[in-house]
C-alpha cells in the first residue's frame, strides 16, 4: 500500500518542481534585457554621428579660440622676420595636417543633416544646417582669402619683404576674424542643438 503512495507524492513533488520552474522562467523572461529596437539603433547612430561632429568641429574651433585668447596679439607684436618665420611654419604645418581635419568635419556634418532630420528634432535639424553652412563659408574664406596670403607670405625671406608687410598681416588676420566668426558660431549652434533637442 505504501508503494503507490510514494508514487503519487513523488509525481505530485515532480508536478510542483516544473510548476515552479516554468513560473521561474517566466519571471526571468520578462526582466532580461530586450533586443534593441529600430528606434534605439537610430538613436545609437545619431548620437554617433553627432558625437563625431561635435568632436570634429571642436579641433577646428579650437584654433579660433587661441586665436581669441593669445595667438592675434602675439602675431601682432612680431617684428617682420619673427611674423615671416612663425607663419611660414605654421602654414608648413597647417598644410601637412589640417587640411584633412576640414574635409573631415565637412563629410561628417554633411552626413549628420540626413541624420538629424530622421531623428524628428527640428532643433537638431537646424543647428546641422547652420554648422555645416558655417564650415563651406569657412572653407571659401580659406581657399579665396588666407591661403593667397599664406602663398604670398610663403615667398618672402628674412631680407627681402614687402614695405607693406603690416597691411598684409592685417589683411591675413581680417579674413581669419570672418573665419573665427563662421566657426565659432557653427560649433556654438551645434551644441546647442545637441544639448536641447
Amino acid at each position: 500500500m505504501s508503494k503507490p503512495d510514494d508514487r503519487k507524492v513523488c509525481w505530485y513533488r515532480m508536478a510542483a518542481t516544473w510548476r515552479n520552474l516554468k513560473r521561474r522562467s517566466s519571471v526571468f523572461a520578462s526582466s532580461a534585457p530586450k533586443l534593441p529596437t529600430q528606434m534605439t539603433y537610430s538613436l545609437l547612430i545619431t548620437n554617433v554621428v553627432l558625437f563625431s561632429c561635435l568632436l570634429i568641429y571642436s579641433i577646428i574651433v579650437s584654433q579660433s579660440f587661441m586665436y581669441v585668447l593669445a595667438l592675434r596679439n602675439t602675431q601682432l607684436k612680431l617684428d617682420a622676420t619673427a611674423y615671416i618665420q612663425v607663419r611660414k611654419l605654421i602654414d608648413q604645418n597647417m598644410q601637412a595636417k589640417f587640411r584633412y581635419v576640414t574635409y573631415t568635419a565637412l563629410i561628417v556634418t554633411l552626413l549628420f543633416i540626413p541624420i538629424a532630420y530622421s531623428s524628428g528634432s527640428g532643433l537638431l535639424f537646424m543647428s546641422a544646417l547652420v554648422a555645416f553652412g558655417m564650415l563651406v563659408a569657412d572653407t571659401v574664406i580659406t581657399v579665396k582669402g588666407n591661403r593667397p596670403i599664406n602663398a604670398a607670405i610663403n615667398s618672402w625671406t628674412n631680407d627681402q619683404y614687402p614695405p607693406n608687410w603690416q597691411d598684409v598681416r592685417a589683411k591675413w588676420l581680417q579674413f581669419y576674424q570672418y573665419r573665427q566668426i563662421l566657426n565659432i558660431t557653427g560649433f556654438v549652434v551645434l551644441v546647442a542643438g545637441a544639448v536641447f533637442r
